[in-house]
Parts: structure tokens; sequence; C-alpha cells
């Protein structure tokens, strides 16, 4: 090899490398000020804060273990299992709570949209020349109406709704 050559690897691995360390840096420049690197000072300050974090949370489960537990038959303290059996009965309640929610809404929400239909029919009623010829298919279709607004209403009361179609 000549000098020559060896000086284009040289060069050429120098940018590579060069390259490398300008992307690690642009990661890191949210740590640097004017005055130089910030980021162990950065790491040990959130340490201590996470440190400080864990201390509270100790000390506070530690209060609560202390604690009577007036739900226990025999006396005693809370435990860590009565914590841990009292979250999963609260999760359990919250996804159970929810789906009832959700299934009342969507009752709710079908009953309003069959009401807005019979609104709609009642407007149309109005003026039964346009759609309709037959005084008995006028009949009939008033007739639906009721029935539909009282099933309708039935449902409302039944699911907690205080307005009536």
């Amino acid at each position: 090899m000549t000098p020559k050559q060896t000086d284009r690897c040289a060069d050429s691995h120098k940018a590579a490398d060069d390259k490398r360390n300008e992307s690690t840096w642009k990661g890191l420049d949210k740590y640097i000020n004017l005055r130089g690197l910030q980021l162990p000072y950065w790491l040990q300050r959130k340490f201590c804060q996470a440190v400080r974090r864990r201390r509270e949370n100790q000390n506070l489960l530690d209060q609560l273990l202390n604690k009577r537990n007036r739900h226990r038959q025999g006396g005693g303290n809370f435990t860590i299992g009565f914590f841990k059996r009292q979250w999963a009965a609260q999760r359990e309640f919250q996804s159970n709570h929810t789906t009832e929610e959700d299934t009342r809404r969507s009752k709710l929400l079908s009953i309003y949209k069959r009401e807005a239909s019979i609104n709609l029919m009642r407007t149309r009623l109005r003026n039964p020349r346009d759609l309709l010829e037959d005084p008995g298919e006028i009949q009939e279709l008033m007739d639906s109406i009721v029935e539909e607004a009282n099933l309708l209403r039935q449902e409302k009361d039944a699911n907690g709704s205080g307005k009536h179609a």
C-alpha cells in the first residue's frame, strides 16, 4: 500500500467516525449547555428524586400496614394481601361497571334513533297527500307510530330516561 492509499482509507474511516459521533451528540444536545455537559448532573438529580419518591411511598405503606384493619374479623393490621385483593376487586368492579354503562348507553342510543324516526314519520303525516293515497295506509302508519311510541316510552322508563316520546 502506498502512503497516498493509506491516507485515503484513514480519511474515509475518520469521516465515518465523525458522522457517528455527530449523530450521538445530536441525541445528547438537550443535556448540553454553554458551560459543558449536563448529563451527569441531570442523571444524578433524577436518581435522587426516584430514591426520595420510593422512600416516601415506603413510609406511607408502612404507616398503612401499622394501622388496624376494621374490615377483618379477627382484628389485626392491614396486610399487603388485603390491599392486593381490594385492588383486584376495584378493577373488576370498574370493568363490570363500564360494561354495564356501555350497554345502557347503546340501548339509549337505539331508543333515541327510533324516537327520531317516529318524529320524522309524524312530520310526514302532517301532509299525507304527498306520500300516501289510500286512507287505510295512513291509518295503518298512524297506528304503527302510536304503537312504536308506546314501546319506546316503556323502554325509556325501564332504562331510567325521564323524557317521553
